[in-house]
């Protein structure tokens, strides 16, 4: 009996625990570890580790699946001391976020961060005084977005045989002649089937964008170079011109620059496309513009979903309303489309009606499985949206249907979980039947109530000193077995508190 309390008591304990773990752990600098090194030695899949502002003298490794997210890319400052690459990426799903990632060093190998055959975000970063500020090599799905990389020695931004994503950086005034020679603001080397999009690449000191050939370039605005464009497959969106930052010394320190854009700059307000800026005027070109990194760390992103009713009769038609919500998402700013596939046994009749925060949106629909729902916003926050859709079952059946978000913009997606387990599951059977044999199951339940009343009122004859089958006075006390069951229980509660 004390072996099958304490395997529920273990049950109940795990249920509670697994949600937590599947999210991962918070990390704190310098609440939990003096250093990031040290905070990161013990980070594992789905941790985050938050860096508070200060400078930290330490080059470091980030391992797979961790997000490693500083206060603000002027507060968190990690400092390689020139003695090689500040931050180095380990695997998949990592994000780098938040911080002035700088002096790595002039050494041709002394990266600012590192990316190699990982998919991996670095966003909303200020890097500045490393060899590189960027490099991302080997088969990756890296996006690289809304940092700004100024005044390293040779390259801003690098990608080598890499499906890399490179939007929306600011990347200014890099390359020094004295070290070496063929400084490019963004170089990319076999990066295929990407477009380079929205970035601010002024005044480097030889080329621009150098695409070999394979990349396409569009709404980006480059100038002040030998060569703007070399190899890039370019079109008329691209701008050639002065950004007109608010400031901008050239002096080799970058901190005494200011990247915003003046009223009137022609990378401000040029996309009219969503996402829009955060003010809801078109989108600015860089990393400091409307739409650009400006506060702290945006946590890696999360989806939840679950449809209700989850029970469907067969062969009509049920409305049921299916609720997305996701957290704040990496290096961007929401989503704007989701993709249902429903169970084989359920057909899509139509696409009723979407509600963001309870307000209804305007949206479209295509296909019936998958489905595929576009905003006509981008959901930015963690606002549910519910999905009103007419389905019909046309068999008997139990399936989770899959749930995914995405940005349209990007082309990237998030897979759903069930908010709680069992959500996103839908259940069709057969009615008429089961309900009248639960209807003669009620019938005999009543009558077995009735019989026990009229014993009840045997009982209460008798004086209700006792009851029938019970020898027990009417303050029954517990038996010996029940006393000696609590406590071995207390024992048992006592000694791991004692552990």
């Amino acid at each position: 009996m004390l072996a099958a309390i304490r395997s529920s008591l273990t049950l109940f304990v795990a249920a509670l625990l697994l949600p937590t773990l599947a999210e991962g752990a918070d990390i704190y600098v310098p609440d939990d570890s003096p250093t990031v090194a040290g905070a990161l030695a013990f980070a594992t899949d789905g941790d985050r580790v938050y860096v508070a502002p200060g400078l930290y003298t330490e080059r470091v490794f980030v391992p797979p699946g961790v997000a490693l997210l500083g206060a603000g890319p002027e507060l968190s400052i990690l400092d390689g001391e020139a003695s090689g690459t500040v931050v180095t990426v380990l695997g998949d799903g990592t994000v780098v976020s938040g911080f002035s990632i700088r002096n790595g060093g002039s050494d041709n190998a002394a990266y600012g961060v590192q990316v190699l055959d990982a998919d991996a975000w670095v966003c909303g970063n200020f890097l500045y005084w490393n060899y590189r500020g960027v490099w991302v090599e080997g088969p990756s799905e890296t996006f690289v977005q809304w940092n700004v990389s100024a005044d390293n020695h040779d390259d801003g931004l690098d990608g080598v045989n890499s499906n890399a994503v490179f939007r929306g950086n600011t990347v200014v005034s890099n390359g020094d002649p004295a070290i070496s020679d063929g400084d490019i603001g963004i170089y990319l080397l076999s990066v295929e089937s990407r477009l380079i999009s929205e970035n601010i690449v002024a005044w480097n000191n030889e080329f621009g964008i150098w695409c070999d050939g394979q990349t396409d370039s569009a709404d980006n605005l480059v100038f002040g170079h030998v060569s703007d464009f070399t190899s890039c497959g370019t079109n008329s969106s691209n701008v050639v011109a002065d950004p007109l930052f608010v400031s901008f010394s050239d002096d080799g320190d970058p901190r005494n620059d200011d990247f915003h854009l003046q009223a009137g700059s022609p990378a401000a307000d040029l996309l009219t496309d969503p996402p829009l800026d955060t003010d809801g005027s078109a989108r600015d070109l860089g990393a400091w513009g409307g739409q650009g990194y400006e506060g702290g760390p945006r946590p890696t992103w999360s989806a939840f979903g679950s449809v209700a009713p989850a029970e469907l009769p067969l062969a009509a038609p049920q409305s049921v309303t299916l609720e997305a919500v996701a957290g704040p998402v990496a290096c961007d700013h929401g989503f704007d489309v989701l993709r249902v596939e429903l169970p084989d046994f359920v057909t899509l009749d139509s696409v009723d009606a979407v509600r963001v925060g309870g307000d209804p949106v305007d949206f479209t629909s295509s296909g019936s499985s998958p489905v595929t729902v576009d905003l006509d916003q981008v959901v930015a926050d963690s606002s549910a949206v519910e999905v009103d859709l007419s389905i019909e079952a046309s068999t008997e059946g139990s399936a989770e249907l899959v749930l995914e978000l995405g940005l349209r913009f990007l082309d990237i997606w998030s897979l759903a979980e069930a908010s709680e387990p069992g959500d996103l599951t839908i259940t069709a059977s057969a009615g008429g039947d089961d309900d009248d044999a639960a209807d003669d199951d009620d019938a005999a339940d009543d009558d077995d109530s009735a019989e026990a009343d009229d014993d009840d009122d045997d009982d209460d004859d008798d004086g209700g000193s006792s009851r029938a089958g019970c020898a027990c006075s009417e303050a029954q006390a517990p038996s010996s077995e029940g006393w000696l069951l609590a406590l071995l229980v207390l024992l048992a509660i006592r000694g791991r508190r004692a552990a």
